[in-house]
């Protein structure tokens, strides 16, 4: 998934070392969004980027979130081996989605060696910083063709969502319904 040294310059999907993020006031690793060409052209005064968190970081998170599916009695957090078989089903489907790619909001990234973990990008936590400030955060690793186009189209997909209003159930059941029997007859 990687190449196996990362740029001497600053490029589109390196993945960087300590960029702080303003709106959370908090340093993260983050993934270089700015399209390569600008880099190539030196158009790019400033340097898009999203965070990239380790996965049990985010996880540890989503438990947390989901609250009480995750407490026991007492109000201490579970460890997955306590879960009910119900609660262990539900949190490893939740992770497969997240490793599958399934989630739009997050981008999971394999381990960047043997012994790190999984990372996973959140495409809401975005900074912007100057290029200049960039260049001088630690390069990582750069993620390798054909996962980093994959990575920017989803990123793209992921802000062109548009919002539109569900359907009424009653309605999407009676379409079901007609579909099914107009086909089975």
């Amino acid at each position: 998934m990687y190449e196996a040294n990362p740029p001497a310059t600053l490029d589109q999907s390196v993945i960087l070392d300590r960029v702080y993020f303003h709106g959370i006031d908090e340093p993260f690793k983050a993934i270089v969004l700015t399209p390569a060409c600008d880099f190539a052209q030196n158009k790019a005064e400033m340097t898009v980027a999203c965070a990239v968190i380790e996965a049990q970081v985010l996880l540890s998170g989503y438990v947390t979130k989901r609250g009480r599916a995750f407490e026991g009695a007492d109000g201490r957090r579970l460890k997955a081996a306590a879960l009910s078989q119900n609660q262990a089903g539900n949190f490893k489907g939740y992770v497969k989605q997240l490793a599958t790619q399934r989630i739009p909001r997050y981008h999971w990234l394999t381990p960047i060696n043997d012994a790190g973990e999984p990372l996973i990008v959140d495409f809401q936590l975005i900074t912007s910083l100057p290029t200049s400030e960039a260049t001088m955060c630690p390069r990582l690793a750069r993620v390798g063709s054909p996962y980093r186009y994959q990575l920017s189209a989803r990123y793209t997909a992921y802000w062109a969502r548009v919002g539109t209003p569900d359907f009424p159930g009653d309605d999407v059941q009676d379409w079901v319904d007609a579909a099914v029997e107009g086909v089975f007859g």
